[in-house]
């Protein structure tokens, strides 16, 4: 009998050092991140009143200037020369996927706007939500008194409101768990149809924020265009498409259908925003639904958030095709 214990003692033991083992090395790996990732210029312990990006951070693809935004090189008093164009969102809004500086979005749009006339400040910062982009714009970006706000913003409130809360914490604290629970669950989640409920609070918040920050702009006389969220999602995904090209960005918590009806009501609350003056909708996503499929992959750099140079150019085309004013 001892010895069976004995025995037992020492598997049990195996195991936990295995387990311990694996989650250590999955720790490692996902903090090793690749040199061209914008997380190295984040400016880390800065409040909303400070550039969340880090001021003169230079690594490949990607330049922030001296007043922390992704975009040209201009003194304040330059820019005071200059009609000044903010963009304030996530990840899409930083121009993530693009290949350098000169082929996001925004320096695409300051080319066609004319950079002798215009300033369009890059203020994206990835991974942060609707009420971060927000408190950002009111701490710091307005300092600069843009005329003009763009806002490209969704995929990471979208993300919040299709996790399952029970499984929260452990999500936080095992990245073991999360590799499990999304490689055996995917499975499960490919082969429903059924539609399922996701976070309501959170989709309340995110319309709720969205049009008062609308509103505000509103009043104060400045233009706001607000952006649709683009992308190649499809009722047709399986599982390879899913890991590769969604749980990345919106996680493994549910299926294809309830991701789309999801994005869906996303797109329809920024649609609505159109009856509020001083503010446009570039419903970009109805742009690209009009492309077939395989043409729209092109445009995105192989999953369903993030754009391509050329998705960037397209943008960019778009927003100076429907500049506010423009004849």
């Amino acid at each position: 009998m001892k010895g069976f214990l004995k025995n037992l003692l020492l598997v049990v033991l195996s195991l936990c050092f295995i387990l311990i083992s694996l989650e250590g090395l999955l720790r490692l790996k996902d903090r090793s991140i690749e040199s061209s990732n914008p997380l190295h210029c984040y400016n880390r312990g800065a409040d909303f009143s400070q550039p969340q990006m880090k001021p003169g951070c230079k690594i490949p693809g990607i330049n922030i200037n001296s007043l922390g935004f992704r975009s040209r090189e201009l003194s304040r008093k330059e820019m005071q020369k200059l009609r000044r164009v903010a963009i304030v969102g996530e990840s899409v809004a930083f121009g993530w996927g693009a290949t350098s500086n000169q082929t996001t979005f925004a320096c695409q749009l300051e080319d066609f706007l004319g950079p002798s006339k215009y300033a369009v400040l890059n203020a994206g910062v990835p991974s942060r939500s609707l009420t971060d982009t927000v408190k950002y714009y009111h701490g710091y970006v307005s300092r600069f008194d843009p005329e003009v706000i763009i806002v490209f913003c969704g995929w990471n409130d979208l993300h919040s409101c299709l996790a399952v809360k029970s499984f929260q914490n452990l999500f936080q604290a095992s990245h073991l768990f999360r590799r499990v629970y999304g490689k055996l669950w995917l499975f499960y989640l490919c082969s429903t149809k059924e539609i399922s409920q996701v976070n309501g609070e959170v989709v309340a918040d995110f319309e709720k924020n969205l049009r008062r920050f609308a509103q505000e702009v509103s009043l104060t006389g400045k233009k706001m265009i607000v952006l649709t969220l683009p992308t190649y999602l499809n009722p047709r995904m399986g599982y390879k498409e899913y890991a590769r090209e969604i749980a990345g960005n919106l996680g493994t918590h549910v299926n294809v259908a309830t991701v789309i009806a999801t994005y869906n009501r996303f797109n329809n609350i920024i649609r609505e925003l159109k009856d509020i003056p001083n503010v446009y909708i570039a419903d970009v996503a109805a742009e690209f639904d009009e492309i077939p499929l395989e043409e729209k992959k092109k445009l995105f750099i192989g999953e369903i958030v993030h754009l391509s140079d050329a998705g960037q150019l397209k943008i960019a085309r778009f927003l100076y095709d429907h500049w506010p004013g423009k004849k």
